[in-house]
């Protein structure tokens, strides 16, 4: 158990998180203006989905309150968004300390066995649900591993490894290709699919996802077995993406 921050790092925290320009921030504010549901957090610009907006939402509450996540993917993201809070602010020594010993529990949280094997369970879940939902409806598919989103890309680790392409398949379709392609153990789950508007074709919706993430910097795979669908990158820029353009969100990770 991590201890709740005393009152003075507690004031410190939340006066870096007031100033803070990022998502994270943007969060923060909202919910001090009286937020109470996700909905209002993406409606005040603080995620792209309600799934983006709630896992800020958790990041907010371990600061300010030390209550801890539960999934080891969103404790990773904490360890990301707590690092960043750290560099680009002028903090006492109490309160980097602090800061640093919430990084060493969610770091303990992340390789947690048991924690991983109960979200690897929960996401299956989800990214069933969502095929299911989908069926075979065409649009832009965002598939991973439960292995790839345990490991981040080692170039910059807030982001990981997404198979970013277009389909029209049925969900069995979809899942059976991609295992039959690549031959490993793992099942594949599907974390969005991005529906794109009317008059938009796939062909151009999957040229504007592939030529937005090259622009902006995010690493291609050039494994000639694996394909060039393989982005390291991150759900949130992914949904900015689709936001961007209009796209409709159905999401696996989240209740957005």
């Amino acid at each position: 158990m991590i201890r709740p921050p005393s009152d003075e790092v507690r004031a410190e925290i939340r006066a870096a998180l007031e100033s803070t320009a990022d998502q994270l921030g943007q969060v923060y504010r909202l919910i001090e203006a009286g937020a109470a549901t996700n909905r209002e957090l993406v409606d005040g610009g603080g995620g792209a989905n309600q799934g983006a907006a709630a896992n800020t939402r958790v990041a907010v509450r371990l600061l300010t309150e030390g209550i801890m996540p539960s999934a080891p993917s969103i404790a990773r993201q904490c360890i990301g968004r707590i690092r960043t809070l750290i560099r680009r602010n002028t903090l006492s020594l109490d309160t980097i300390q602090y800061l640093n010993d919430l990084v060493a529990a969610l770091d303990e949280l992340t390789f947690n066995d048991v924690a991983q094997a109960h979200e690897a369970e929960d996401l299956e879940e989800r990214s069933r649900e969502l095929e299911a939902s989908i069926g075979s409806m065409p649009g832009i598919y965002v598939y991973s591993l439960p292995t790839f989103l345990r490991v981040p890309q080692k170039v910059d680790p807030d982001r990981y490894w997404f198979k970013v392409g277009k389909s029209e398949r049925s969900a069995d379709e979809r899942i059976g290709e991609q295992q039959r392609q690549t031959g490993l153990p793992e099942d594949y789950v599907t974390l969005r699919v991005y529906l794109p508007p009317n008059g938009v074709s796939l062909k151009d919706a999957e040229r504007i996802f592939h030529d937005t993430l090259n622009d902006i910097g995010h690493a291609r795979s050039t494994g000639k077995r694996t394909g060039r669908e393989w982005f390291a990158t991150t759900l949130e820029a992914l949904d900015r993406i689709a936001t961007n353009q209009g796209y409709t969100i159905k999401a696996a990770t989240g209740d957005g």
